[in-house]
């Protein structure tokens, strides 16, 4: 990883593991972080003919830091997570 990374990284990772902090991203996540999350890890699901939903994927984070996305997505987007 370039050095010039290591001020992003030092956002996220802590100790060596992945965190969400959630004050920054409920200032710094916009539109275009939900279209580049989708883009790169989400996708569409029909439920029904006329009903569709899409998935943000989120394996790789505790249940803690899932319910803290769900709420920031809420808040920012009005989504019903």
């Amino acid at each position: 990883m370039h050095p010039r990374f290591n001020v992003l990284a030092d956002l996220f990772i802590v100790n060596g593991k992945k965190v969400i902090n959630y004050s920054l991203l409920l200032d710094a996540f916009g539109p275009a972080s939900l279209a580049f999350w989708f883009m790169d890890d989400g996708g569409l699901v029909s439920y029904l003919p006329d009903r569709y939903a899409i998935q943000l994927h989120t394996q790789g984070f505790t249940k803690a830091e899932v319910e803290s996305l769900a709420k920031l997505l809420e808040v920012k987007y009005g989504l019903n997570c």
